[in-house]
């Protein structure tokens, strides 16, 4: 549509000088389409074919430009002017109204564009044309002419699969017309500067095309004119012949950056390390377009940006009404500012977080292929050595230094990567992948922003999320999770919010147990979430071999049909044994009743629902893999030995773990707070709550110093740490 306007706009202007420089009518020779200017009366310079006008963007029109210009200037010569050195727009109307009043009312729509197109590109003043710009002007129409054939071809053929080879050849031909056209406006008169009116002008194009609004959408053009503020200044409506020059300079870079972004998906990089740098320069690039303005300069209103999410997302979720006051709520919290309007500051803020991102990507993959040979080790590692590898000179020395802390904080504290398949392998040793040191960054990187957003710090620690402001959060995003296409709302939205601060606090790697949910611990368990989804994906396909779909929603499972078939799904079909080992060994040792038993006890802990009448749902086999994956992380956490059980050590180590969970639901003061430690063994031991008489008891006479713990005993008590807070 764009390439379609700009040939019509186009051939409009030069039509338009033709009519007026020989004085000619509508009516032309029905066999050879040429004009003849003598009935004018000023007599022919030359005769040009009006056929060939229409090709200003696919052929040579040089020798009809030529044409045109020489009988403009005689044209001028017939027409009484005011002031000599203009031709004036109300001079011209009275001359179309005098001599043509059957065509004057399109010739009068057609002078108004032209004459508002002359005063931007040549500075005159408005409603005249000088006579002193006009071989400018004619200069101009030549170089649309012969770069635009370049551009206006290679825009024909633009595609995203054979983009990346033309690139350059693209490039070029932007380049050319805008440094041509540049030039020519260079040598305009110096008069002051003029402006134009853009939603005007939009409207006058539209008239003149003809076009209707689903051809040529006004509205939604006016929310992108935010773009016009954050690239040129001003007011976005406001378009001044300096903005245009610098427009002009900016337009080849701005368009290879646009296509760059469009034509992504097909870009082919050699190295994940060209691939994030790519992206890297690419979210430069689009920030050096800012033109620096105050910083609370307002670009643009919110809710202009939700319709050009919805537009872009072909109206596909419902942004404006289901997920707008969701946004608007986080805004001031993650970007800052106010919640209906984005500043200069929050632009900036925006595309920081961009840059961050994506730099951070690009330093960790270089690193991480600087350090292959010792990451590739299943042994903790500790005390890195920072490289100053020559990638980091893109990096001023405080980026440098934060980036790298980031990069060794994962290499010796995160136990957990992700494998090329999305899976996480629970082994006795370490497994780093690329892709897993990708995610976890991309993951705390998230986190990051979203607990300083809604946390709190405790003492001199850093930021935390506690049970009170998950639910803060949770609600805050609720119009975004509710809405229809996504259906990411919890049926028990307490229950999540327990779930989501006691299971990253207690059953991850770095779990701490203080009843609070930092950046690392939310990574862990996401981390987890992701990797479950996997499984569950290919669990949920594997299993309709087995069992049919059943329930309201025709995607799930009858529970004994499931349960009768999960291990050899889960085992022996998937082989998950790969990332389950010393699961795998457990489930083999004890048999197929405990095994059984393992599984339902999970599933009380991980279903939405856990009524047995119920089928189980994808969501429901989703939260299960993630129980499996909780089991083993405290496990290889705290079975030092390796003998795939706790014991009393081992048991008394894990119990600090829990501890402020256990004093928080037991009710215990600060004068009872040692009976904590009696009543973790007594739930391990006897896999229930004890009463106030059965904790006494076993507190000062119940033996404790045999007691171990199997996956099976923490699997019964889980969910008293969930569903108790």
């Amino acid at each position: 549509m764009a390439k379609y306007i700009l040939v019509r706009l186009s051939i409009i202007s030069l039509l338009f000088l033709s009519s007026f420089s020989c004085g000619v009518k509508d009516e032309v020779n029905p066999d050879l389409e040429v004009f003849d200017i003598e009935e004018a009366g000023a007599g022919p310079n030359c005769k040009f074919d009006t056929a060939k006008l229409a090709k200003i963007l696919e052929e040579d029109i040089h020798g009809e430009i030529k044409c045109l210009e020489a009988n403009l200037d005689n044209f001028v010569k017939f027409v009484r002017r005011e002031n000599p050195n203009y031709i004036s727009l109300s001079e011209l109307k009275s001359f179309i109204q005098r001599f043509f009043p059957e065509n004057a009312d399109k010739v009068h729509k057609l002078l108004g564009f032209v004459f508002k197109l002359n005063t931007l590109l040549l500075k005159d003043p408005h409603e005249s044309i000088s006579l002193a710009n006009l071989p400018l002007l004619f200069e101009l129409f030549q170089i649309v002419n012969i770069e635009g054939q370049k551009l206006s071809k290679e825009l024909k053929e633009f595609n995203k699969n054979t983009y990346w080879e033309n690139r350059n050849t693209m490039f070029a031909a932007a380049s050319a017309l805008g440094t041509k056209g540049l030039d020519v406006t260079k040598r305009r008169k110096d008069n002051e500067t003029s402006t134009l009116d853009i939603p005007d002008f939009l409207e006058k194009i539209k008239d003149l095309l003809e076009l209707t609004d689903e051809q040529f959408n006004i509205d939604l053009i006016k929310d992108y004119l935010f773009a016009k503020k954050l690239i040129l200044g001003g007011d976005k409506n406001i378009l001044t012949s300096s903005q245009f020059t610098g427009l002009l300079e900016k337009a080849p870079s701005l368009l290879i950056t646009g296509l760059d972004a469009i034509s992504i998906s097909t870009k082919e990089f050699k190295t994940k390390e060209t691939e994030w740098f790519f992206y890297f320069d690419l979210v430069n690039d689009l920030r050096s377009f800012f033109f620096i303005q105050p910083d609370s300069d307002v670009i643009v209103e919110q809710d202009n940006l939700l319709r050009i999410a919805e537009k872009l997302l072909d109206n596909k979720y419902d942004i404006v009404k289901q997920m707008g006051s969701s946004i608007k709520k986080v805004k001031p919290k993650l970007i800052g500012g106010d919640k209906q309007f984005y500043s200069y500051k929050d632009a900036k803020a925006l595309i920081g977080l961009a840059q961050d991102f994506f730099g951070a990507q690009y330093f960790n993959d270089i690193t991480y292929s600087h350090f292959k040979r010792v990451l590739d080790s299943p042994l903790p590692i500790i005390n890195l050595r920072n490289p100053n590898l020559p990638e980091y000179q893109l990096f001023s020395k405080s980026q440098i230094k934060y980036l790298w802390n980031e990069f060794r904080f994962v290499t010796e504290h995160y136990r957990y990567f992700s494998d090329s398949a999305g899976f996480i392998n629970f082994h006795n040793t370490y497994k780093r992948t690329r892709k897993g040191y990708s995610q976890n960054t991309t993951l705390r990187w998230a986190f990051k922003k979203l607990i300083h957003a809604y946390g709190s710090f405790r003492g001199e620690r850093r930021k935390e999320v506690s049970i009170d402001e998950m639910r803060v959060l949770l609600y805050d995003i609720k119009g975004i999770l509710k809405e229809p296409n996504l259906n990411f709302w919890p049926k028990d939205p307490e229950r999540f919010i327990s779930e989501a601060v006691n299971g990253s606090d207690l059953f991850q790697w770095q779990g701490d147990g203080n009843t609070f949910t930092d950046v690392e611990e939310a990574t862990e368990y996401f981390t987890t979430i992701l990797a479950s989804t996997k499984v569950e994906k290919d669990i949920h396909q594997r299993m309709q071999g087995h069992c049919p779909l059943v329930g309201p929603d025709s995607n799930s499972f009858e529970i004994s049909c499931y349960r009768d078939y999960w291990y050899q799904v889960f085992f022996n079909e998937l082989k998950l044994e790969v990332y389950f080992p010393k699961l795998k060994a457990y489930i083999d040792k004890v048999g197929t009743e405990v095994a059984h038993t393992y599984l339902v006890n999970l599933e009380v802990y991980a279903r939405e629902i856990p009524d047995e009448q119920l089928p189980m749902t994808k969501i429901d086999i989703k939260r299960l893999v993630i129980a499996f994956s909780n089991l083993e992380t405290v496990m290889e956490r705290y079975d030092f030995n390796k003998d795939g059980k706790l014991d009393k050590r081992e048991l008394d180590q894990a119990f600090h773990r829990f501890k402020e969970l256990i004093i928080k639901v037991g009710g215990l003061k600060p004068s009872t707070e040692f009976f904590a430690p009696s009543i973790f063994l007594y739930l391990i031991k006897k896999m229930k709550i004890p009463s106030t008489i059965q904790l006494a008891l076993f507190h000062f006479l119940g033996k404790k110093k045999k007691i171990t713990s199997t996956r099976f005993q923490i699997a019964a008590i889980l969910s008293f740490f969930i569903e108790s807070n």
